[in-house]
């Protein structure tokens, strides 16, 4: 290098200093302020920050609080401190009137902005320091460009701030109005103010939850409104023909100068007198209203209301009402929708009398656009979720043979320009995806011949609307709110253009109300249509009719989302040594999915619907198909399965599954005319969907290319075509937190068996088992993921290992639960992880699963007692046992007594496998189909059920093993035997038996104290568990009883009995003379949680078994009492309640006074139960019919 540039180099170098920090300017600006050179004043100093919200900041030095003293600026996002100019100096007072609306910074040009910078980190300029930055002082024009920003978001955020309060001004004084009209309401009636009797009830926070409510009629007796009066004795039906009328009313004029609320509601109220409709629908009501609207003399006296003075909590601070002729029809049930703690939308199931046709009447208030947004998402799913309970009710009402007319009345707010109703799935005709279909409801003013525009808000004709429409939006043309639709007859999406043969209400006649007013009394004209009863009287639910393929009313209008995904849950994790799954997914499991995005369940009530449309779809699609077995389906991948699909930045490795799989494009076909709106998966690919599993994403397709390479190269990798099992359908939802998919439900890929369709054997096939297995697959893989997600937390591994029912392949759809030990490996003893997994996991599974039941309980007594975490994540999954087994991370074996129970508790099953496994595996498929109708045989029985003194599952499988073992090792059922033959071969066996002990070592403790007690004991063969612990001498005589009893007849004859309830009481009636009623009640609050109703039950179950002991020692011999396993829950408004059967023989007074010892032993052991104990004594000629 030159002489001449080392120096000019140098020169340089010297020239750039270092730009002092913004701690050492604020200590500067602190200690030696800026004084003005006029005023002779400090000059204040703003400090330019980066917000991380709102973006360049600015912020008065004095206010600055440093970030080790508190603050929440750090120094390293401060740009630049700056002198205040004139224009930061607030309002001007020379009296002239500024542009609100002029940009700030735009009365600054860059010179003064130079002027007034004192310190710029970005170019390194400081004008406080003369050793400090560059030489030149110079701001860069970054820092200009922030000075700007700045300011401008300091002006927006300060006129946001204002604009709130004007509005917490406008709605504190709209309140203060309402109360004065509701106070002039009271005054003009003569009337003073009422304080509401009616206290608000506490609901919960969720989105869309329909409540079930009450009317009320006017009592002449009383001179007051009453809660549902029973229908007129004097109720009439002359005429077919009918009217319906529905009305916006206004809730308060925006116009303060012209506050004539009174006067115009009274208005309304007269116009309704003359129409005298059957039905009225009406909008915007308030507590002041509904006074004068009730002191109406002819709504008195012919008219059921869903509020009423002073119970106007549903119309508070302003709601939807709805009116009905009492004389004329009579409510079934009424119910109002809350969104959060809004009112929302109403509904009332109406019978004619006489004739029985039932209209479902509701009325809606969807949400306005406002000035620049659209309230089309939020109008969609509340329109949603009112076709979802018109739905729900009509299928119930269908059921009695019913007529039922779903009709949808009131303000829709729709956007007509973009045919938000008519498209294709609510109403209108419109091609949806591919196909051409007409929506489930008809426009009943489109069915008028001859009709108008029918503009039910028309600025250009009510002074009124165009007030309105000043205050939202800035345009005048009329719309079309106000709408009434009524449900039509299924056509297979098909479109009929005559489309009054469609509709059960032929509309006959209809106008506006208040159109030809000067001064309408509301913003809104009324809509008033006449019916006639259509000739077609449907008998099947219009909403969910079969004609149209298994797509309801719900799921054809339900607003897609990117937090639900359907999808196939596949059980195996990896396929010639390739793990299909990819991790960095939002769903890292091994899936399919079917549709993303099928359905918004944004509440309980659409997360319910979803599901069971779901189910109607797979049902269709199983009954479509030909070859349908009992394990379900294969999904069929072959060595060139794996493919590349390119992204716009990535590639994914993925398994092809188009080829081989064609049943894959029916079931999908299936679930897209389930829910037609959903084309999320079609458009991601330009041949449609393409089913496949994804096993990663690439930075490239050549990498990706390249890993297919290196995969075909490993010697695992299959050279044939492969089976991956399918067992079931999963319903995925986002969790927000994480943004992962995790299940809700699984809807198994497999025909339900029926125990109506059982074959002259009364067998129970494998079918069964599949079936229940479809059920558990979702719930098995969610238990899995969260299990690893604690495992990794605490630094340890953990794997699941099935246990009992699910283990032997025995398990039966509600009556079998899932058994699951979890192997921990890791550096913690026993008691640490008792300490931290379970509370870990427990935690992980309520914050993914908020709906699920969770419970921490201990199996068996004293050295031999478990901790099991027990949960049912979904309603329609089997409960889950999840015991703890601490294994030793060098040798892998259980450290702990505890670890060794439960480590030995699955290998008691294996060994009943292997035994069956060894010699034949139809011997094996035999025990299963025997142990599977034993079950369900003794659970009809009320023989079923270890913590009620029972056998459980597992005793069962014992005892079924042990004759069937003994019998196909003697040759006794040879080669030839099938099930049947095997299942009366069992009941013949054991009736020979004069006692139910069976064990390996017959000098047992176990054994010689059942000896002596005359009870049960089955010792395992592995673990040395006794399977019978909890029997007493009553429920085992109760037991050889059933099974001595049992022939071929009535084995089918119990197996097929469906009126469980109704043959407990026949046995009762026929057996004992009293019966014992022991009950547990919860009473039902929003705190109430469904875990501590299984706690309540599972305490219920333990205090029988100890009544029972009781009342053996007070009935010694043949007069021993029996307790039956059945449980009866009954649900009503308030409680829930469960309750067991004693059957006894002994006197009444001697009952009664045991019970009544009984009651104060548990009430001073128990002093602090959280459930209501209650325990009676009843002639059994004396109980009532029973209902679930």
């Amino acid at each position: 290098m030159s002489p001449g540039k080392k120096n000019q180099r140098g020169m340089a170098a010297k020239q750039k200093q270092k730009l002092r920090t913004a701690a050492e300017v604020i200590s500067r600006l602190t200690w030696c302020p800026i004084v003005h050179s006029e005023t002779g004043g400090e000059v204040a100093v703003l400090i330019g920050y980066d917000d991380r919200v709102n973006g360049p900041m600015e912020k008065s030095l004095d206010d600055f609080v440093p970030i080790q003293e508190g603050g929440d600026i750090p120094e390293h996002r401060i740009w630049y401190f700056r002198k205040t100019g004139n224009d930061d100096q607030g309002d001007s007072d020379d009296g002239l009137e500024t542009n609100e609306n002029l940009d700030p910074a735009a009365q600054l040009s860059n010179v003064e902005i130079q002027e007034l910078v004192l310190w710029d980190r970005k170019g390194r300029a400081d004008k406080l320091f003369s050793d400090s930055g560059e030489a030149s002082k110079v701001i860069s024009p970054e820092t200009i460009a922030n000075v700007r920003d700045a300011m401008n978001n300091m002006a927006r955020l300060e006129a946001e701030k204002k604009e709130k309060k004007r509005l917490r001004e406008k709605e504190r004084q709209r309140k203060q109005q309402r109360q004065k009209a509701k106070a002039d309401a009271l005054a003009l009636l003569g009337l003073q103010t009422q304080q509401e009797k009616e206290p608000k009830p506490q609901l919960p926070l969720e989105r869309y939850t329909w409540h079930k409510t009450t009317h009320f009629e006017f009592s002449c007796d009383e001179n007051a409104w009453v809660l549902n009066s029973k229908a007129s004795e004097t109720a009439v039906h002359t005429s077919k023909d009918f009217k319906i009328v529905s009305w916006n009313v206004l809730f308060d004029f925006h116009d303060k100068k012209q506050n004539d609320d009174c006067e115009r509601w009274m208005a309304i109220v007269k116009e309704l007198e003359q129409q005298h409709a059957t039905v009225v629908a009406l909008q915007e009501v308030t507590p002041a209203f509904l006074i004068i609207l009730c002191a109406s003399e002819l709504v008195r006296t012919e008219y059921a209301v869903t509020a009423a003075p002073p119970f106007s909590s549903t119309v508070s601070p302003y709601g939807n009402l709805l009116l009905w002729r009492k004389n004329e029809f009579r409510a079934v049930s009424t119910w109002l929708c809350r969104d959060g703690e809004k009112n929302r939308s109403n509904l009332a199931a109406l019978e004619r009398h006489m004739s029985g046709e039932i209209l479902l009447v509701a009325s809606v208030h969807l949400l306005a656009d406002k000035l620049g947004s659209s309230a089309a998402a939020a109008r969609r799913r509340e329109l949603s979720s009112v076709v979802g309970q018109l739905q729900t009710l009509e299928g119930r009402l269908c059921q009695n043979e019913n007529v039922v007319v779903p009709i949808i009345v009131g303000d829709f707010n729709a956007n007509e320009q973009q045919n938000e109703l008519e498209d294709g799935c609510f109403a209108g005709e419109a091609m949806v995806g591919n196909q051409p279909r007409e929506g489930f409801f008809v426009d009943a003013w489109t069915l008028l011949s001859g009709n108008e525009p029918g503009y039910t808000f028309d600025p250009q004709k009510n002074p009124r609307a165009a007030l309105t429409r000043a205050q939202t939006t800035q345009g005048v043309e009329p719309k079309r709110c106000d709408r009434l639709y009524i449900a039509r007859h299924g056509q297979g999406g098909k479109i009929n253009h005559d489309r009054k043969l469609e509709v059960e209400l032929v509309p006959l006649d209809g106008f506006l109300l208040g159109a030809n007013d000067e001064l309408p009394p509301s913003d809104h004209f009324g809509l008033s249509i006449s019916f006639g009863l259509g000739a077609q009287s449907r008998r099947i639910p219009s909403l969910t009719n079969p004609s149209i393929l298994g797509m309801d009313a719900w799921s054809a209008s339900i607003e897609s989302s990117n937090d639900s995904l359907l999808g196939i849950q596949l059980g195996e994790r990896e396929i010639g040594g390739v793990q299909i799954s990819d991790e960095q997914s939002s769903l890292p499991i091994p899936h399919v999915t079917l549709l993303h995005g099928f359905a918004a369940m944004d509440s309980r009530q659409a997360t319910n619907l979803a599901i069971e449309a779901c189910g109607k779809a797979v049902k269709i699609f199983l009954e479509q198909q030909d070859r349908v077995g009992d394990d379900g389906f294969d999904l069929s991948v072959d060595p060139e399965s794996l493919d590349v699909f390119a992204h716009q930045s990535s590639s994914s490795l993925v398994l092809n599954l188009k080829r081989h799989n064609s049943w894959l494009s029916h079931l999908y076909s299936s679930f897209t005319k389930v829910f037609p709106r959903c084309h999320h998966q079609e458009t991601r690919f330009a041949d449609g969907w393409t089913p496949h599993v994804t096993l990663g994403n690439f930075a490239t397709s050549n990498t990706a290319r390249n890993k297919i390479f290196e995969i075909r190269q490993n010697a695992e990798w299959i050279t044939d075509r492969a089976k991956l099992p399918v067992k079931a359908i999963t319903v995925f939802k986002r969790h927000k937190p994480d943004g992962k998919f995790y299940a809700i439900s699984s809807i198994p890929l497999c025909k339900k068996p029926s125990i109506d369709r059982l074959s002259r054997y009364p067998v129970l096939n494998d079918g069964w088992s599949s079936y229940y297995e479809g059920q558990s697959e979702a719930v098995l893989g969610e238990i899995e993921r969260a299990c690893e997600f604690t495992a990794k937390n605490l630094d340890c591994t953990a794997k699941l290992c099935l246990s009992g029912s699910h283990a032997l392949g025995v398990g039966v759809s509600g009556l079998s639960d899932i058994d699951v030990v979890v192997h921990i490996n890791g550096d913690y003893n026993s008691s640490e992880v008792a300490d931290k997994f379970f509370p870990d996991l427990a935690s992980r599974l309520s914050d993914v699963h908020p709906t699920a039941k969770l419970r921490m309980r201990t199996a068996g007594s004293g050295t031999s007692s478990l901790s099991v975490l027990t949960a049912k994540l979904f309603p329609s999954s089997p409960a889950l046992d999840i015991i703890p087994c601490v294994l030793n991370s060098n040798d892998g074996s259980p450290v702990d007594e505890k670890s060794i129970m439960a480590f030995n508790a699955t290998k008691d099953l294996m060994s009943m496998e292997q035994s069956f496994g060894e010699r034949s595996s139809d011997q094996c498929m035999i025990f299963r189909s025997v142990l599977r109708t034993v079950k369900m045989w003794a659970w009809k029985e009320g023989i079923y059920g270890a913590s009620l003194g029972f056998l459980g599952g597992g005793g069962w499988a014992y005892l079924v093993h042990h004759v069937l073992s003994d019998a196909f090792l003697s040759g006794e059922l040879g080669p030839g035997c099938n099930g049947h033959d095997a299942l009366l071969f069992f009941f013949e066996e054991v009736k020979k038996l004069d006692s139910l002990i069976l064990s390996a070592e017959n000098t047992s403790l176990d054994v010689e104290r059942a000896k002596a007690r005359g009870t049960m004991c089955m010792i395992a063969p592995v673990s040395l568990q006794n399977y019978a612990r909890n029997s007493t001498p009553s429920t085992t005589k109760a037991t050889l009883h059933a099974i001595k009893s049992a022939s071929e007849d009535s084995l089918k004859r119990v197996l097929t009995e469906k009126r469980i309830l109704e043959r407990l009481l026949e046995r009762l009636r026929e057996s004992h003379r009293f019966a014992i009623v022991a009950t547990v009640k919860l009473q039902k609050s929003l705190k109430t949680s469904d875990g501590e109703m299984a706690q309540a039950k599972g305490w219920l179950s333990t205090q029988l078994l100890q009544l029972l002991l009781a009342l053996e020692r007070n009935s010694p011999g043949e007069r021993h009492p029996r307790l039956y396993s059945n449980s009866v829950r009954q649900d009503s408004a308030l409680e829930v309640s469960f309750s067991f059967y004693i059957g006894v023989n002994g006197s009444s007074a001697s009952m009664s006074g045991l019970l009544k010892e009984w009651k104060q032993h548990i009430q001073t052991a128990y002093p602090s139960t959280p459930c209501q104990f209650d325990l009676a004594v009843l002639p059994t000629t004396n109980l009532q019919p029973l209902q679930h």
